[in-house]
């Protein structure tokens, strides 16, 4: 069916379309044009109204270098500004999923991950001389991807452009629907020419939502290794498992509190280390590991540090993969190790 708006909104509503939205929408123009009469053949919404038109979706932007969609492969920096092109066939909005020329809104779904820093992204029309004060969708550092729905104006020439206020984020943007002043007729048509060309909505509605990414995680809020005069063995601090149905990435973040005491006499007295790193079943990506080394200058320091690091593997469908967060101390005398507030979080994102 079509839905009539008073106005073009920035809204947040969720719209999901199937096949036969399609044929509702010929019916509801044939029923009205022949039964009621109460449409002439040239019948369009006023000047100030617009029609929704949903679609089967499409991705139209990716700015992630291993799922790019579109020019742009690289995150949006500090207080930049970058122009998606909608009207027309652009990313993977092709064929019947392009956008026509005389659609003057669009509705959006917006995700952002990999957000260094908490920050907000805004949305709007590409003529706008100034970035507007408002906030489409907020995002925090370290987070799970974010997604929000948001409905745009277009500028005259089809485009809209995409800000992040703070740090670096990178953005994927599909377009699930858009506004037309198009007649109703006109609108029946590409229905029409949309079931003509086999395009079966609800496929494309299951290969969007299989295409999201999955996030995990695990906490632990307290951990001490080491014993005084003893050696300390690799601990699980956090784990999480997962089973992909499809094949795609894993990439793990980890960051844990550090906390080393050393209650020898006497310097200068050699401080054992402190590793943590990130593996999948038992293999140790070295590249990982990150080692925290107290001073070993003083004899009753007592330091504290920060241990974080990330690990991104290839997992293939229906294995199941764990993922674990584990570190070790091995004491010199008397030293050990607290390990406090550790967190693992892992994402999952199926390949293109």
């Amino acid at each position: 069916m079509l839905y009539r708006t008073g106005s073009v909104m920035d809204g947040t509503i969720r719209i999901r379309t199937a096949a036969w939205f399609a044929t509702a929408i010929v019916l509801a123009v044939v029923c009205t044009l022949l039964v009621t009469q109460a449409w002439s053949a040239g019948a369009a919404p006023g000047d100030e109204d617009s029609t929704f038109v949903p679609t089967a979706g499409c991705r139209v932007a990716d700015t992630r270098a291993a799922f790019a969609v579109g020019p742009r492969t690289t995150p949006l920096a500090a207080d930049e500004t970058f122009t998606v092109a909608i009207h027309g066939e652009n990313g993977e909005c092709v064929g019947p999923l392009a956008i026509p020329a005389d659609a003057v809104a669009v509705a959006l779904n917006v995700t952002a991950t990999n957000a260094t820093t908490n920050s907000n992204i805004r949305v709007f029309p590409a003529d706008l001389t100034e970035v507007p004060n408002l906030s489409n969708l907020n995002v925090s550092a370290g987070a799970p991807p974010t997604p929000n729905k948001v409905d745009v104006k277009l500028s005259p020439d089809g485009k809209i452009k995409v800000y992040n206020f703070r740090g670096s984020v990178n953005i994927f943007i599909d377009i699930v629907g858009y506004y037309t002043n198009a007649t109703l007729q006109e609108l029946a048509a590409r229905v029409a020419a949309l079931e003509a060309a086999d395009v079966v909505a609800d496929t494309k509605i299951a290969a969007l939502e299989s295409a999201q990414p999955v996030a995990m995680s695990a906490r632990n809020d307290s951990v001490a290794l080491g014993t005084p005069g003893g050696g300390d063995v690799p601990t699980v601090i956090a784990k999480v498992s997962m089973t992909p149905t499809v094949a795609g990435q894993i990439t793990a973040n980890s960051v844990t509190n550090v906390a080393t005491g050393d209650f020898i006499s006497g310097a200068p007295t050699p401080f054992a280390p402190t590793t943590c790193s990130i593996t999948t079943g038992t293999v140790i990506d070295a590249a990982y590991t990150q080692v925290f080394t107290p001073d070993n200058t003083s004899s009753f320091a007592s330091p504290s540090g920060l241990l974080s690091g990330t690990r991104t593997v290839d997992v293939a469908a229906g294995v199941p993969v764990s993922v674990n967060l584990i570190c070790q101390h091995v004491s010199a005398l008397y030293t050990r190790t607290d390990l406090t507030d550790s967190v693992l979080t892992a994402i999952f994102t199926p390949a293109p």
